[in-house]
């Protein structure tokens, strides 16, 4: 069944709920509980440990964090609204697969374990959401940021800012079933909106990722492999002149192990920035000369004025401490 067909019904099935009854079993309501207590009892019953595997969820992510992790570097400490945050995602989730089932799409299978043969003796194990008409679709719950961002951007989009490895995971589990990659559904956990993309599934998009599977498999498994990273830090610019100093990318900023990763760290506002609530930049490589700072000069107007003029001029840090010194 096409995607955008599914999601019509979904759609279709939220609205009545606004007016009437469109009904959910009571198998389904009680799945939707049991799982409930599934994801309360893993957070905040059971001990995490250090044993580490590589499953479907996490194969297509970076293998340097993969291998970070396989080593117990030290993770950055999350906040305590990391775990609710978390929390009310998995809920979302459990909550949007409830409504895709109660909305009367046809769905072959849901909940499915799946292991993928990497090499003898070797494979990857996962559970996937739904098979629909031969297809594999994963539920996810997401920013509204993200939801309009990523989310809606295309398969294409997705696929390319991949740093989770959820296409991975997808073609994954479909090579695994023997089916096709359907794509995601996913709910914008502020709005409430569903949104559905649908995968492109080719040959060249299947060997594409299983490729990434295997080697993120090997990699991590060759203890006697040199650690490598995936991405560079890159050079800052202001207004597109460079300041002198190196900071990390995107995907390496969210990664809790780039304090490990990246030796003599420091984390700071953006330099030469003049915005109220200023960026904060992890800084690989930083000078403090590139400190800009605002000198405010107050200038007399002539003698007939009555108003006291502001001049605002740009001096680098070095060149104020001189003045003062001076």
């Amino acid at each position: 069944m096409d995607g955008q067909l599914i999601l019509a019904r979904i759609q279709s099935y939220l609205q009545s709920a606004n007016t009437s009854a469109p009904g959910m079993s009571e198998e389904i309501i009680e799945e939707a509980g049991e799982r409930l207590k599934e994801v309360l009892r893993k957070t905040f019953n059971t001990q995490r440990g250090t044993n580490f595997r590589v499953y479907m969820s996490n194969a297509g992510r970076a293998s340097c964090a993969l291998t970070m992790e396989r080593n117990g570097a030290k993770a950055e400490p999350q906040s305590y609204s990391f775990r609710l945050k978390m929390l009310v995602g998995d809920i979302s989730e459990i909550v949007l697969r409830a409504v895709i089932k109660g909305s009367g799409t046809p769905i072959e299978k849901s909940n499915v374990k799946v292991e993928l043969p990497i090499a003898e003796g070797i494979s990857v194990r996962g559970e996937y959401d739904f098979r629909i008409g031969g297809r594999i679709w994963d539920a996810k719950s997401a920013s509204n940021y993200s939801f309009r961002n990523k989310w809606q951007s295309g398969f294409s989009h997705i696929e390319a800012n991949d740093d989770f490895g959820y296409c991975a995971q997808l073609y994954g589990y479909a090579i695994a079933d023997n089916a096709v990659a359907g794509g995601f559904f996913v709910l914008n956990k502020e709005t409430g909106e569903v949104s559905c993309t649908s995968a492109i599934d080719t040959p060249e998009y299947r060997d594409k990722h299983l490729k990434r599977i295997k080697d993120n498999v090997f990699k991590v498994l060759d203890t006697e492999r040199p650690f490598e990273r995936n991405y560079k830090d890159e050079e800052e610019t202001f207004y597109g002149k460079p300041t002198g100093n190196r900071k990390l990318g995107f995907s390496c900023s969210y990664c809790v192990y780039k304090w490990d990763c990246w030796p003599g760290l420091v984390r700071k506002d953006k330099v030469q920035s003049e915005a109220k609530n200023k960026q904060l930049v992890y800084y690989t490589v930083y000078d403090p000369a590139s400190e800009i700072t605002k000198v405010e000069e107050k200038v007399q107007l002539p003698k007939d004025g009555k108003k006291v003029a502001t001049r605002k001029r740009r001096a680098s840090t070095a060149v104020s401490e001189e003045v003062a010194q001076g």
